[in-house]
């Protein structure tokens, strides 16, 4: 058997760039220790999964990602960048040009997956840091180093490291921006989650919270009535809607098509509920009545449903990680009225309940489940992580006019 020069060579590359990016940039370089274990406990976990056995759920998603990368890059570079498309198939994209340069290589395709995932331990560290200070982003960080399912899907040929980062990074820089930055972070807070949308168009969901953050905002700067302020707003949330329902259909190609062709929903949520792991068969929404009443429902069994009886490690696993998000959304409920009355943890809640919606009405499959909530899980721990760190529900925001208030005149 040869040896997977272009797999060690991204794994090399991968660990240059983690090292460099916990060294230069600021908000990294006190998380340097987790990020790096982060990595390590990753590297390894996809060592494994090449050399010695194969991960749980490596077989579906996965393996198809991968082999469409493959025939995607067997014409050479520039046909492989002739199939650019957005959704899933994205990420099969980017390893199609991979593999147009350097030849086939899981390990290579997963070692991208790698970096990205030690990367989402330290931005949603930082984020925590943001929120609450220094104690929380290492705690936060750590956790998310050995946090079972995104160690799982940063060692595999699946998209869901990449979609996280995007998230996250949005996430950080809408917290900066609530914290007294310039409106320069609202707007890559925006263009990150736009980037992750084409991954999967549920993205635009935290776009559409973040967007709605800053409009409400800034309509206090337009009029002091509130009257005038909610109608602007309510237009506004009407164009944000309109905007992510169009951009999705041609964009993320998912999940929101369905806003703007209703006759959709239904069809769309019966093609993800297939399979062993299945559940709430024949509950469909139909009308905008069912839509009110079964989102709570299916978000329920989203965040806390797995298979039983557990047949399988994936069910195991699913059993687990379920009980988990028991434990998270215990400790964010015990703690809402810090969460509340912090504009930038508030705003944070909001992102991952939008998400967590919009993933939990067209999942219909345990396994499915257990990877869309994944994608919340970064954002929820660095939510328990802050709010726990806080002592008072008194505010903690830095503003620009606060700063030059205390200046001498």
């Amino acid at each position: 058997m040869q040896p997977d020069v272009a797999g060690w060579a991204g794994l090399l590359c991968a660990a240059l760039v983690v090292w460099a990016a916990a060294t230069w940039i600021p908000v990294l370089r006190p998380l340097r220790v987790p990020i790096a274990v982060a990595f390590a406990v990753r590297c390894v976990t996809a060592l494994v999964h090449v050399y010695v056995a194969p991960l749980p759920d490596s077989s579906g998603d996965a393996l198809g990602f991968e082999v469409r990368a493959w025939e995607w890059s067997r014409n050479g570079f520039v046909a492989a960048l002739s199939r650019f498309e957005s959704g899933a198939f994205m990420y099969s994209w980017f390893g199609a040009l991979l593999y147009s340069i350097t030849g086939r290589s899981p390990l290579l395709l997963a070692s991208a997956n790698v970096l990205a995932g030690a990367m989402v331990a330290g931005v949603t560290g930082a984020l925590a840091g943001e929120l609450a200070g220094e104690r929380a982003a290492r705690r936060t960080c750590w956790v998310v180093a050995f946090f079972p399912t995104l160690v799982l899907y940063s060692a595999m040929t699946v998209r869901e490291a990449w979609i996280i980062l995007f998230l996250v990074c949005g996430a950080f820089c809408a917290a900066r921006w609530q914290r007294g930055g310039g409106r320069i972070w609202i707007w890559v807070a925006v263009a990150s989650l736009l980037a992750g949308s084409g991954l999967n168009s549920a993205l635009l969901a935290a776009t559409a919270v973040v967007v709605m953050e800053a409009l409400v905002h800034e309509t206090h700067r337009f009029s002091e009535r509130p009257t005038t302020r909610a109608v602007l707003v309510l237009a506004g949330a009407a164009c944000v809607v309109l905007c992510a329902a169009a951009l999705a259909a041609a964009w993320g190609r998912e999940n929101l098509v369905w806003v703007i062709r209703p006759e959709r929903f239904a069809r769309v949520q019966m093609g993800f509920a297939t399979g062993r792991t299945a559940y709430l068969q024949g509950l469909y929404v139909d009308s905008p009545w069912d839509l009110l009443w079964q989102t709570p429902i299916r978000a329920v069994v989203f965040l806390f449903g797995f298979p039983l009886p557990p047949e399988t490690r994936m069910d195991v696993l699913a059993m687990l990680d379920a009980l988990v998000y028991v434990a998270l959304v215990v400790l964010i409920g015990w703690r809402m009225r810090v969460l509340w009355h912090d504009r930038a943890m508030r705003a944070l809640l909001g992102t991952v309940v939008g998400v967590t919606l919009l993933f939990a009405i067209f999942t219909g499959n345990h396994g499915t489940a257990l990877r869309h909530r994944a994608k919340v899980a970064p954002l929820a721990v660095a939510l328990v992580a802050a709010a726990w760190a806080v002592t008072s529900p008194t505010p903690r925001r830095r503003t620009p006019r606060t700063e030059e208030s205390g200046s001498p005149g």
